[in-house]
């Protein structure tokens, strides 16, 4: 389990961002979560920002635990191409696009990227064998 941390932290940590949508529809009544001032916000937007920070303890406990096998090397090249398309989302249209489609292409894209990786290693190990012979 240890050997995959790194994948399961940042595959919790995509869920643990999508938490405050959850109270998309709340009352909309300001509250104050902080504790040196005042900043009262809405519970989504609470929720929002204690998510975004717990994010980065998730992150860079995930990158602690990096054990470089095909999983992890899979899951971190997913996770970069899902961050350059949810930034370029923010900038063509304020992130208001279907997220279960953003999802969906993301399962996608691993899956590629896994079987792109198991075919560049058959490749290797092939020549691996020819060159030993």
């Amino acid at each position: 389990m240890r050997k995959y941390l790194t994948s399961i932290l940042l595959w919790f940590s995509l869920l643990l961002s999508e938490l405050h949508t959850f109270w998309e529809n709340a009352s909309k009544e300001k509250v104050n979560w902080i504790i040196g001032k005042f900043r009262p916000m809405t519970i989504q937007w609470n929720i929002k920002m204690v998510t975004d920070q717990l994010w980065y303890i998730l992150i860079f406990v995930a990158m602690l635990y990096y054990e470089r096998n095909r999983i992890n090397k899979t899951t971190v090249l997913t996770f970069i191409c899902f961050s350059v398309i949810d930034t370029a989302m923010y900038f063509i249209n304020y992130k208001t696009y279907q997220y279960s489609i953003v999802y969906f292409i993301l399962v996608i894209l691993w899956i590629l990227f896994y079987r792109a990786q198991g075919k560049k290693k058959e490749r290797s190990s092939y020549l691996y064998e020819q060159l030993n012979y």
